[in-house]
């Protein structure tokens, strides 16, 4: 352990330098103009506040249906009025991780749902497609997995 954090401390310090030296020539060329703009983030910080609070709520270790349905509310709401690409990547986990909870009708693991409290005999595995996701978000049945896991 004691090598390699060595050989580390040195390649920072190589390439620390190597950056440096560059930087200099950029400088004295004229080359660096000074920061691109930040990147603007959401226009206002409810949205990804919203979210989760959602997930928290509706989708915690204890669930059930109308806690679960309800947090896909939340999610189309924030999908169909926001176009900021980071926000629209944590409603599309979201909704994921969301639809394969309603589809899961059984508790296990740390997760409880208190509309289906037992656990089945037989552990299955879930595949969702974010198509099948938006399909239950839009109110379709929320059909439970079938496929047992080997």
């Amino acid at each position: 352990a004691n090598r390699l954090a060595s050989n580390s401390l040195l390649e920072g310090l190589v390439f620390g330098a190597r950056v440096a030296d560059d930087v200099r020539g950029q400088l004295a060329a004229g080359a660096l103009r000074g920061a691109p703009p930040a990147p603007q983030r959401f226009a206002s910080p409810a949205p990804p506040h919203v979210l989760r609070n959602a997930m928290t709520s509706g989708v915690g270790v204890e669930r059930d249906e109308a806690g679960l349905r309800k947090a896909l509310d939340v999610i189309t709401r924030l999908e169909t009025t926001s176009h900021e690409p980071a926000l629209l990547n944590m409603t599309a986990a979201a909704k994921l991780v969301t639809a394969a909870a309603l589809a899961r009708h059984e508790s296990r693991g740390g997760h409880w749902r208190s509309d289906f409290p037992k656990t089945a005999k037989a552990a299955t595995r879930t595949f969702m497609t974010l198509a099948e996701a938006d399909k239950i978000a839009a109110g379709g049945e929320a059909l439970p997995a079938t496929r047992v896991r080997k």
